[in-house]
């Protein structure tokens, strides 16, 4: 979990938190009470005096959307979802993941010179979408490398492994075998794709955001730029679009 304070378009300090799904609701209220100036003065000491009415989320999980509202009284809790007004249009169902749609947007904004955009998602699951002069066109969904690496150990005798971004393709030992495996299996195959996607839209620009982009940045995939926060950033371009429309 992830979430910041925003003062207009610029975010604050950056916190994050792993959390339990069996715990969430008490995982989440440490995690909001960060942003409560009675309980986050270390943390928000460096942060805007930033008086916010309203907590944007992108969450997965719909099914803790009721809890989230019981756990922040006195906030009004927005879900993003293609449903409600963004800065860029949705060619794609109702089933639009939130964390896609405001790493679209965040790309769309921060790169408006660019027609073309592929934003690929290094995350639990590894996501490629695609937005064309404005339009969320849809993309490709398949697993993430640490999915992938959880899927081999669960089911093999393998060893647990700590992934790294610098592999080869001989390795003389299983460690090594092994996360060489898992990082050019990924590696090779958003190469292939970011080709395959270049055929389809011209002078594609291409972005790569979500956690495991450290382990791709040593390699030449095609990637044009690495934005870590683009999902936060994405979402309060949303929130902001959304309180404008509101105060009209």
């Amino acid at each position: 979990m992830k979430g910041c304070i925003a003062d207009g378009r610029k975010l604050g300090k950056i916190h994050s938190k792993e959390y339990a799904k069996h715990s969430f609701a008490d995982e989440y209220s440490a995690f909001l009470s960060v942003f409560n100036p009675d309980t986050g003065e270390s943390f928000l000491k460096n942060q805007f005096e930033y008086n916010y009415e309203n907590v944007y989320l992108s969450l997965l999980n719909t099914e803790v959307n009721a809890q989230i509202s019981f756990l922040t009284p006195g906030f009004n809790p927005v879900f993003i979802n293609t449903q409600m007004p963004l800065p860029i249009g949705i060619d794609y169902t109702h089933t639009l993941g939130s964390d896609r749609i405001c790493s679209a947007v965040g790309a769309f904004t921060k790169f408006k010179d660019k027609n073309n955009i592929l934003i690929i998602d290094f995350g639990t699951a590894t996501t490629f979408n695609v937005v064309s002069d404005g339009l969320y066109k849809g993309g490709m969904i398949s697993t993430g490398i640490k999915t992938t690496a959880d899927a081999l150990i669960d089911k093999t005798t393998l060893p647990n492994v700590l992934l790294k971004p610098d592999v080869k393709l001989i390795n003389n030992d299983t460690d090594n075998a092994i996360i060489s495996g898992l990082v050019l299996q990924q590696v090779l195959f958003v190469e292939k794709a970011i080709e395959e996607y270049r055929k389809l839209f011209t002078d594609l620009y291409v972005v790569a955001t979500g956690g495991g982009i450290e382990l791709m940045k040593k390699h030449k995939t095609g990637i044009d730029k690495f934005e870590p926060d683009l999902v936060l950033e994405g979402l309060n371009h949303i929130a902001i679009y959304n309180e404008t429309i509101r105060k009209k």
